[in-house]
């Protein structure tokens, strides 16, 4: 073929030479590109017209005489090419569909036709693929939510399925809490399987000045006595960075192991003899003992250079509020007895709750913020024991006698859903799948 011929299918066609166009029955007219635009080239260099798509995936030649007209020696028989039904362009085209040329000229325009490659129907598909799955993922995810509303069983009797849960609850009940001070409340009971569980309970002031109180973990617990219950819950608290100087009080229902100097072998008359003898005791050792013993100490820390503590100090219990704050507080009191009590939005109020609302409401939160905070700390402590309660009926209707096989950190998982439907029915379908996307491309990194 001519080198002058395109091999890009990007290339216009070349223009013919201008001059020829007078001569209409023995040179190429430029007309003849608009009714042939799909296909005809033409080679100045040869004075020939060629096809195009016949050019780049016609195989072979035919066979026939002057079927390599179009696609190696060239056509410039110009008198043939107005000749009626015997136009030899509308010849080479053919009038059946399948012929060499329409052939050759399907294959040029799925060529063309970018979004038919094959690597766009593989993202094509990869992108159908994907949509199936989310769908399919959505859905599971939707079927799994009402289950765990419902207290309904995932696998029929036999859950022994370790649960994966992201503990996305578990984490906006920290957010929640943020630095605010909180009430933990302790509480264990058996469940069906004769496992002991110990469940704790939050109560706090969130950020919007709402008293909360949250089931937050429940976990199995080898025994009851007061150094497993206390070492457990430290690690609870530990693993979602609760600090224990936010701890503003405890509360132990149920859990009577956690009160010194009452078991459950002992009964309310022994423990007030052991306080009585106890205090013998320590006053025998003050008047008798105490001396000897706190020199004994002494020589042992000086021996081993260890800071000696000085034991005639006084005792100072930790505080909400500095001696400064003390003072500020009266000053912040004298002006909130003229200001916030005669304020009319403040008149119709007869709760602490709703008191802590409107100074948040009002901004008068941040003018008198200590007494925002000792208003706080008010509502954060416990009133009643009342959620552990709850908290033990989910598990029964969770862990039943036909689930009994149910693990205990799916156990946890189940009953913190279902208990707090609140937060997780703020969690769609969508922001969970996306959580699974972010945790496969960690496990990739």
């Amino acid at each position: 073929m001519p080198h002058a011929l395109p091999l890009c299918l990007t290339v216009m066609p070349l223009p013919p030479p201008a001059h020829r166009d007078d001569a209409a029955s023995t040179s190429f007219q430029s007309s003849w590109f608009e009714s042939h635009s799909n296909w005809l080239e033409y080679s100045p260099s040869t004075d020939s017209i060629y096809c195009l798509p016949c050019y780049l995936f016609r195989k072979k030649p035919t066979g026939r005489h002057g079927s390599d007209a179009f696609t190696e020696k060239g056509f410039n028989n110009w008198k043939k090419v107005k000749d009626g039904v015997n136009c030899s362009l509308i010849g080479h085209e053919g009038k059946e569909p399948d012929t060499p040329h329409k052939i050759a000229e399907k294959c040029c325009e799925d060529l063309l036709n970018y979004s038919g490659h094959i690597d766009k129907l593989v993202e094509q598909q990869t992108s159908k693929e994907m949509e199936n799955n989310r769908l399919q993922l959505k859905t599971s995810i939707e079927c799994a939510r009402w289950l765990a509303f419902q207290a309904c069983a995932f696998r029929g009797h036999d859950e022994i399925l370790d649960s994966k849960n992201s503990s996305k609850v578990r984490n906006a009940i920290r957010e929640e809490i943020g630095d605010a001070k909180f009430f933990i409340l302790v509480d264990e009971a058996r469940d069906e399987s004769k496992r002991e569980q110990m469940a704790t309970i939050l109560r706090f002031v969130d950020k919007e000045d709402f008293i909360k109180e949250r089931f937050f973990y429940v976990v199995h617990v080898r025994d009851t006595t007061a150094l497993t219950l206390k070492n457990e819950k430290c690690v609870v608290l530990s693993h979602y960075n609760l600090h224990i100087e936010n701890i503003l009080g405890q509360g132990y229902d149920g859990a009577s192991n956690m009160r010194a100097l009452q078991q459950h072998s002992q009964d309310l008359l022994n423990a007030m003899h052991l306080v009585s003898t106890t205090k013998s005791l320590i006053q025998k050792l003050r008047d008798d003992r105490w001396e000897p013993l706190l020199a004994s100490v002494i020589s042992f820390c000086e021996q081993h250079e260890i800071d000696i503590p000085d034991m005639y100090a006084r005792y100072t219990k930790a505080r909400d509020f500095t001696e400064q704050e003390q003072e500020l507080l009266e000053f912040q009191l004298q002006h909130y007895e003229l200001n916030v009590i005669k304020d009319p939005d403040f008149q119709n109020m007869s709760t602490i709750s709703e008191l802590c609302r409107g100074l948040k409401i009002s901004g008068k939160s941040k003018i008198y913020f200590l007494i925002d905070r000792l208003i706080r700390l008010v509502l954060t402590l416990l009133v009643s024991t009342a959620t552990t309660k709850r908290v033990f009926s989910a598990m029964k209707l969770l862990k039943t006698r036909l689930r009994n096989r149910m693990k205990d950190e799916l156990l946890a998982d189940n009953m913190i859903v279902y208990i707090e439907k609140e937060i997780a029915g703020n969690f769609t379908a969508e922001m969970i799948m996306d959580e699974f996307y972010s945790m496969k491309n960690r496990y990739q990194a």
